[in-house]
């Protein structure tokens, strides 16, 4: 028994997972009901577990934990649409969709939980949001169970004020069981893979790039203020490493998803974008290859494993990253990166506190498609509509609280570089943040071990923070989902 305990605590952040009272191992959307009536009775608080990837509310100290890990059931039909159980990761829905030449636009990490992505801030940001939008975009239906236990439908038709809350802001009305999405086609196999160059000064002689941290960084936040939509990329500034480049090219729906499959072998080489089909091209292929160019010739690299891959096989399974003790936060920027924060951002990756796979400074690419985003499509969408970057900054140490002061290291390393983006945030309709953090009617992140966005959670949703009130106050009065990103019923913020 204490071996199964110990197994349903497990999330992806050791740093984040706590000792519940117990765990309910759902298998149906009635085992949640009757999860949540029971710890209504017993007027107990509950957590939500699904994936565990992200949250740092998963799995919480002394609490109920209603947990759909066990829910993992991915139907794809012939009518190209997605039947997806509450604790399906994002691997379950891409080997489903594999066969069938469809996808769902999701995030770059192929063991994040489908519901903590959609329901929560960033609606799933990834590789296609710059083609095709967020996996909010694509949600037709879902099972929620309420703060009372009742199951509702909610659809475009049927309690149609909820399901506009559902994507980015979902957790705080209720528990997903089940979604039904419409898929996209997408091209079986696309252009993909790593650019790893070391700044001119580090790193083997041999492969030395010959430009600056600063220099590389900038050639890429210039190429992509100008790239085609389908152009996809994450930047990252490994601590105390090389310059990494995770760049990918998906072509819209409409142009051709054709293509033969193709095998995954990992090549090291020094060329730029050099030819490894064996047989003519997809046109994508050709495509992204002159679209990289400008930025692939520029400088040498260490490693370059650009290539075509299959999108379902390669491309989404290159985002993995074990279990492991981390903190994270992040900033939504609007705009360029300004070049005295750009150099302020190389400085930092060199001071990171340790070295290794899972500590870095990432830029993230946005726009595109989400700039056709309004500010009433969603509840996130007066901001992700603004977005040009995300900036992300993380720091794995895996020894977790066994060793206190590279924690409190890293911890702080952290949020030093996030005082240095912050001010670049764009926080929708509502003013920026003052030096009051509960200018937002007290309803705030907490400063846990995950936390992505600005401090203010209103600021996240901007001109939509009254409606979503609104609908707390419908559909959970009492607040009873409070552990996630929260947003307190509109009476409690007056």
């Amino acid at each position: 028994m204490k071996q199964k305990y110990l197994e349903a605590r497990g999330i992806w952040n050791l740093d984040a997972s706590g000792f519940p009272l117990a765990f309910v191992m759902c298998k149906t959307t009635e085992d949640v009901s009757a999860a949540v009536q029971y710890a209504k009775a017993a007027q107990l608080q509950i957590c939500v577990r699904t994936a565990g990837a992200h949250s740092s509310h998963a799995v919480v100290d002394n609490v109920l934990c209603i947990n759909l890990s066990l829910m993992r059931k991915v139907t794809v039909t012939s009518a190209g649409t997605a039947e997806v159980e509450g604790g399906a990761m994002i691997q379950d829905v891409d080997d489903a969709c594999a066969p069938s030449g469809m996808a769902l636009p999701m995030g770059h990490v192929s063991h994040t939980g489908v519901a903590g992505m959609l329901l929560n801030a960033t609606s799933g940001v990834g590789y296609m949001c710059r083609t095709r939008g967020l996996c909010g975009n694509f949600l037709l239906e879902a099972t929620m169970v309420m703060h009372d236990g009742r199951v509702l439908t909610v659809n475009a038709k049927e309690n149609e004020d909820l399901f506009w809350g559902l994507p980015g802001a979902g957790a705080n009305f209720g528990i997903a069981t089940r979604f039904k999405f419409k898929l996209t086609k997408v091209a079986r196999n696309v252009l993909a893979g790593d650019v790893v160059r070391f700044p001119k000064g580090e790193g083997p002689p041999i492969f030395n790039s010959g430009k600056t941290r600063f220099e590389l960084i900038k050639q890429w936040t210039e190429f992509y203020a100008t790239a085609p939509d389908e152009c996809s990329a994450l930047l990252v500034l490994a601590g105390q490493g090389p310059v990494i480049a995770r760049i990918a090219y998906i072509p819209k729906e409409e142009a051709d998803c054709g293509g033969d499959d193709v095998e995954e072998v990992t090549t090291h080489t020094t060329s730029s974008l050099r030819g490894c089909w064996g047989r003519a091209e997809p046109s994508s292929i050709k495509l992204g290859r002159a679209a990289f160019q400008p930025i692939m010739s520029s400088a040498t690299a260490l490693i370059n494993t650009v290539k075509p891959r299959n999108y379902w096989n390669g491309l989404q399974k290159m985002g993995q990253f074990k279990s492991s003790f981390y903190y994270q936060k992040g900033v939504n920027v609007e705009g360029a990166i300004p070049d005295d924060v750009l150099q302020k951002l190389t400085d930092l990756a060199k001071e990171c506190p340790v070295s290794n796979d899972g500590s870095a400074i990432i830029l993230m690419t946005m726009g595109g498609k989400l700039k056709e985003l309004r500010p009433g499509d969603g509840p996130s969408s007066d901001v992700m509509g603004r977005m040009n970057w995300w900036v992300i900054i993380i720091a794995q140490f895996p020894q977790g609280a066994e060793k206190p002061e590279l924690r409190q290291r890293c911890i702080d390393w952290v949020r030093k570089t996030y005082e240095v983006v912050k001010p670049l945030g764009c926080f929708g309709s509502l003013p920026k943040p003052s030096k009051n953090d509960n200018d937002n009617g007290g309803a705030l992140h907490s400063d846990e071990a995950m936390e992505y966005w600005t401090t203010g959670i209103g600021e996240l949703y901007g001109s939509n923070w009254p409606r979503l009130r609104e609908l707390k106050r419908k559909y959970d009065p009492e607040n009873f989902f409070s552990l996630n990103r929260n947003i307190k019923p509109a009476e409690d913020c007056a």
